[in-house]
């Protein structure tokens, strides 16, 4: 698991604390930034390793430029990627007010 801890972090990363604490993730690095991060689970799969991380809001798209490469080498990267969904109530309203 490559991981760049920041806070407020996700219930994602959060639990996979949890589970490197218990011994169940034997291996857990962290990134020097989120563009970093993504970098070395593409260095990491290249190389032959199960690759695991997680991202959420703004780290997804400083980290966006990665995505295309993953994809483009078909490299076996698992990334649990969530948002945050914070006044989506008024995001969804008109000028007038009406949904």
């Amino acid at each position: 698991m490559i991981a760049y801890p920041i806070t407020p972090q996700s219930e994602a990363a959060a639990l996979c604390g949890e589970l490197f604490a218990e011994g169940y993730i034997k291996e857990y690095f962290r990134g020097e930034s989120e563009f970093a991060v993504m970098s070395q689970c593409a260095g990491a799969a290249f190389g032959g390793a199960r690759v695991f991380t997680t991202t959420a809001g703004p780290g997804t798209m400083r980290a966006m430029e990665n995505f295309p490469m993953w994809a483009g080498a078909r490299l076996p990267i698992q990334c649990i990627v969530l948002a945050q969904h914070r006044h989506a109530g008024l995001a969804r309203r008109n000028r007038a007010g009406l949904l």
